[in-house]
């Protein structure tokens, strides 16, 4: 299969996986499209269905308006002065939620009498604060006190058309207020009505329930876009208008019934999301899952694809490596052979150099063998080191020590650090002493310039362990996690020119990893490497 699958080019690899994804891409557009336009669909239809409502609401307030209005115009006597200053009072006497007023073209008050409102004042003082404040009279006054703030521009909204309808944002609560042009042979002026925020609440209610079916909500904005009423009042509702909903409709009333607007939304503002959501689930679902299905087979036969292909080219790689690293010591231990048998009259500080590189190559071998073989242990399930308490500052000064000579003879400094006293982990001095060796091979390998390798141990409270420090070339960070893989290599430079099987440090990782330690790498490029193996402490 590895084979095959190596033998398969890159580009029609892409080819074959193009076949397949473009439609599938072609498709899941199409079907992106059709379900944004069904929710696209289901969004007009309920916002035209607003903008209904929201005529049908300004509609009916308009009617509820004139209705209470025309009611209290057919209450007054316009025949004279005295009669209508007699019907406003009647009209408060019958109906105390309302107060009226009435103002001539020049400002004066001439309903209510200025003199009773301050003689009501003076009274005032005579009642507890309490009841004061639930006093009708205190009201009355309140809203006469706003009315006389902004009679000017009442009476400016008078003279543009005989009817019109003000909001009052000053008073104790808001006032609203309906004005009206009265003129005789004696005088001409301004008639308002104060109406109580209850009275517009019930024609609020009365617009919801008579324009709109349930699950609507209504809100009633002043000129300056604030929120003076909703409807139905629930719990929530604020007098502020805030934002407006994403899905709602506006509608400005005409001037001739209040200079308000009218604001329409449903009342759970996430059924029409809920609805558009069910119908996508159910037109998408499938497409969705079958497409997940697809995506998730093309993703898993990419990513084996390349694992495969990359760990042939790796396993290729580590053949040619082996190979090469057997042929060497072979060809030099077979010339230094040939060259004793050939010539047995050679004087003895040739011999002793023969033997010597026959000796030498002799142990490079059987250290190739045994990381090899290492290696395969290391990758079969159930493989494992016997742990047990070992003193590591003894076991790594001895391997140092036994390694110095080499490294003395490569041209390296090789300084250790050991605390003072015996220090345990739980180890496999067999396991520990390849790792080390690994390490310090590694750190000759790629060091050429500053040839001085530092090796100390570790300590922490829980852990212990032993660094191998280089000053040579360095690994940039992006290869950190790849060098511990099997076969990898890093390309180009030093490591292309240095030999190796590429499986050191991946058996580095697999040793420690059976140890249950970790392996620690701090380095950057042309600033050496640092590896740190830290090794649990025995219990107890």
């Amino acid at each position: 299969m590895s084979s095959g699958l190596q033998s398969l080019g890159r580009g029609r690899l892409l080819s074959a996986l193009a076949v397949i994804v473009i439609p599938l891409g072609v498709l899941a557009g199409f079907a992106s499209l059709h379900v944004r336009h069904i929710g696209a669909a289901m969004t007009a239809r309920e916002e035209e269905a607003l903008r209904q409502y929201a005529h049908s609401a300004a509609r009916e307030l308009g009617y509820q308006v004139s209705q209470a209005e025309g009611e209290l115009l057919r209450m007054l006597d316009l025949q004279s002065l005295g009669g209508l200053v007699a019907s406003l009072a009647q009209i408060e006497l019958t109906r105390p939620e309302t107060v009226c007023f009435a103002l001539t073209e020049d400002g004066s008050l001439l309903y209510p009498d200025p003199a009773h409102l301050q003689a009501e004042a003076d009274a005032e003082t005579d009642l507890m604060p309490a009841l004061a404040v639930l006093d009708p009279a205190a009201r009355r006054r309140e809203v006469i006190r706003a009315v006389g703030a902004r009679k000017r521009d009442l009476l400016d909204h008078a003279r543009l058309q005989d009817i019109a309808r003000v909001h009052l944002p000053d008073g104790a609560p808001p006032l609203i207020v309906s004005l009206h042009r009265f003129r005789d042979d004696r005088a001409a002026g301004l008639l308002g009505f104060c109406w109580a925020p209850a009275q517009v609440e019930e024609w609020g209610f009365s617009a919801v329930t008579h324009a709109m079916p349930p699950g609507y909500r209504l809100v009633l904005l002043d000129a300056a876009g604030n929120g003076l009423f909703h409807y139905p009042l629930t719990p929530d509702a604020s007098p502020e208008a805030g934002a407006a909903p994403a899905l709602s409709a506006t509608l400005a009333l005409p001037r001739e019934v209040f200079p308000w607007s009218i604001r329409v939304a449903p009342e759970d503002p996430t059924a029409i999301r809920r609805l558009v959501r069910r119908q996508v689930l159910f037109y998408g679902g499938a497409l969705a899952f079958l497409g997940a299905l697809i995506a998730a087979g093309i993703w898993m036969l990419i990513a084996m694809t390349v694992k495969e292909a990359e760990l042939g080219r790796l396993k290729a790689d580590f053949a040619a490596n082996v190979s090469h690293e057997l042929r060497t010591p072979l060809a030099m231990i077979r010339a230094a052979g040939d060259a004793l048998a050939e010539r047995p009259n050679l004087d003895r500080p040739r011999v002793d150099r023969y033997l010597g590189i026959i000796q030498r190559e002799t142990h490079r071998l059987t250290d190739l063998v045994n990381t090899v073989l290492s290696f395969a242990k290391a990758g079969r399930k159930g493989a494992g080191y016997p742990l047990e308490p070992t003193n590591l500052a003894a076991l790594v000064a001895e391997y140092v020590d036994g390694y110095r000579p080499y490294a003395e003879e490569q041209g390296f400094d090789l300084h250790l650090t050991l605390p003072a006293g015996p220090r345990y982990a739980l180890a496999n001095p067999d396991g520990l002493q390849l790792v080390l060796g690994n390490l310090l091979d590694n750190a000759v390998k790629f060091s050429r310039e500053e040839k001085a390798i530092a090796v100390g141990i570790e300590e922490s409270d829980a852990e212990l362990g032993f660094s191998v420090r280089d000053r040579g070339m360095g690994i940039d960070a992006k290869y950190h996690a790849k060098i511990f893989e099997s076969f990898f290599r890093i390309e180009g430079g030093l490591v292309k020119e240095t030999r190796g099987t590429g499986i050191g440090l991946a058996l580095v990782r697999d040793i420690v990893t059976a140890h249950n330690g970790r392996v620690e790498l701090d380095s950057q490029p042309g600033a050496g490497a640092t590896f740190t193996v830290w090794l649990p402490r025995p219990k107890g």
